[in-house]
């Protein structure tokens, strides 16, 4: 640093000193989540990097470890649904940081299973025939014959058809059977579902 001063007379004194600050540039936080949406069924996540100017990255999960690596693959615990926080640390040559802070939503999961086959013979074995899932708020199905006719619905996911028509006493013969579901999911998205079932005494 050099200063320069002129007296009124015109005398002129300098003054030369080493710089007293130096300015360092710091690095810029950034990274990717993919998916951008996560459910507990689907639990894994890829971190990606896009820090500027950053020698040395770090990552801080909540809950969960922490990475010392600019990208990794995470396996969500799915006893903890709800958010993640991921903290990502970034620093320069020069010990300048950045840091970045991201909450990433957790959906609860949908899915639901349904046979293509039972057999309501009173064995006690797949004697029923009904939909197993789990995050459905509402569920209807329907169950029709090769004709078209409705012989068995219900709103209730644990009400399995028994293989007679409306709740009558005999079983109707063995036969491929169309059923229709629709469900609500608890992520408040419609499923409209069909599909066949073979009927086997």
């Amino acid at each position: 640093m050099s200063l320069k001063c002129v007296s009124d007379s015109g005398c002129i004194s300098n003054y030369n000193s080493p710089a007293l600050v130096n300015v360092y540039p710091t690095p810029i936080a950034g990274f990717n989540v993919t998916p951008e949406e996560i459910d507990e069924f689907e639990p894994v996540i890829e971190v990606a990097n896009t820090a500027i100017g950053a020698t040395s990255v770090n990552y801080m999960l909540n809950p969960g470890p922490t990475y010392n690596v600019p990208n990794f693959t995470h396996n969500l615990n799915s006893e903890h649904p709800g958010k993640l926080l991921i903290v990502q640390f970034a620093i320069n040559s020069y010990g300048c940081n950045d840091t970045l802070i991201r909450i990433i939503d957790i959906k609860p999961g949908f899915a639901i299973y349904l046979p293509n086959a039972f057999t309501p013979n009173s064995d006690g074995v797949n004697d029923g025939f009904g939909a197993k899932g789990v995050g459905i708020l509402q569920f209807e199905m329907q169950v029709f014959d090769r004709w078209g006719h409705v012989i068995f619905e219900s709103n209730d996911i644990y009400n399995y058809w028994d293989g007679t028509v409306k709740g009558g006493e005999e079983p109707i013969k063995d036969d491929v059977y169309t059923w229709k579901v629709q469900v609500l999911d608890i992520n408040h998205k419609n499923h409209d579902l069909t599909g066949h079932v073979t009927l086997l005494k």
